[in-house]
Formats: structure tokens, C-alpha cells, sequence
């Protein structure tokens, strides 16, 4: 049998008194990252996926920007080349 939790929204504090493994965490979105990582130290989950949701900017901000830039030079880049292959 497959063990699979998923959470999304509200932060419960659930206890593992059982000590069970769980195979599969999935979460939703608009979970502060503390969250997440109190659900990945008390379950153990085997594989976890996590999906980004739209109030998870505020938690994931500093870390967005840093992917946009890290974007726009990648485009900055792509754009040089095929400027230069062209030519």
C-alpha cells in the first residue's frame, strides 16, 4: 500500500506518534517553507513534490527575483548569438 499525504493553505502541526514513513508528500501551495520542512522531518516522505501557489510569493521572493534576472540574461545572451550568427 502507498502512503500519500498532501497539504495545501492551512498549516496543521500534525504529530507522527506512530513514527510512519510516508511515501508520497504533495504539496499545493501557499505554505511557508518552515511548513514544509517540519512535514519533511516528521514524516520522512520517500518522494515529496511541492508546488508553488499563488500566495507563495511572499515567502519565495528574494529567491523569484533572483531566477527573473537569472532569466533575462539567459534571454540577453540567446539574443547576442543569433545576432551574431545572422551577421
Amino acid at each position: 500500500m502507498i502512503d500519500i499525504m498532501c497539504v495545501s493553505d492551512e498549516e496543521v502541526f500534525l504529530q507522527n506518534k506512530e513514527n510512519r514513513k510516508i511515501d508520497l508528500l504533495i504539496s499545493a501551495g501557499d505554505l511557508s517553507p518552515g511548513y514544509l520542512d517540519y512535514l519533511v522531518n516528521e514524516f520522512k516522505p520517500t518522494f515529496s513534490i511541492m508546488v508553488h501557489g499563488n500566495h507563495d510569493k511572499n515567502f519565495f521572493q528574494r529567491l523569484m527575483k533572483r531566477k527573473i534576472i537569472r532569466f533575462l540574461r539567459y534571454i540577453k545572451v540567446f539574443t547576442f548569438l543569433i545576432m551574431v550568427l545572422l551577421i
